[in-house]
């Protein structure tokens, strides 16, 4: 029998914990979703992350296809941040040996990276949202999806490029 360090354990708590906000972002209504996330903590390591991201990404366009008053600023800043450290606590989780004693030093890179990336999320949502709030628009209802999509898009573009960049440029 293997023991599981602190830090390992953590880390599944918090691929557990994102898998169960993302599936309550998605579907809001389902408990079935959010059990099936909080599989997530067993299995961080396999295929199951990516199955489940892919699934709620999937369960939540149909749903604000159906009922396209729940499409919100929040929800969607929710969802991608939910997905998001859904996804870098399993790619930390993969690459940490189950019985790692390692100190909090190990994790400083990715948690660094995850603020970095939180504070940018919410710092794009509040844009587009004011952005869509100063065109007359809505980001509560039917109408402020194209805001966001087009503003999502241009920044995954500009992400792309500087990154392209980044590594491009001599050390």
């Amino acid at each position: 029998m293997t023991t599981m360090s602190p830090l390992v354990l953590l880390t599944r708590v918090i691929v557990c914990v994102a898998g169960m906000t993302a599936a309550a972002f998605a579907y809001p209504h389902s408990l079935v979703l959010v059990m099936a996330a909080a599989l997530l903590a067993a299995y961080p390591r396999t295929w199951t992350p990516a199955a489940l991201m892919v699934g709620l990404a999937v369960v939540w366009l149909v749903q604000t296809e159906l009922h396209p008053v729940g499409l919100t600023t929040v929800r969607l800043t929710g969802l991608a941040l939910s997905l998001y450290y859904l996804h870098a606590g399993s790619a930390f989780a993969a690459v940490l040996p189950k019985d790692a004693r390692s100190g909090p030093a190990v994790a400083w890179p990715m948690l660094r990276r995850v603020g970095v990336v939180t504070i940018l999320t919410i710092a794009v949502a509040l844009l587009v949202s004011a952005l869509e709030s100063l065109a007359g628009g809505t980001t509560s209802g039917t109408g402020g999806w194209i805001g966001e999509l087009a503003g999502g898009l241009a920044l995954a573009v500009g992400g792309a490029f500087f990154l392209i960049h980044l590594a491009r440029r001599p050390s």
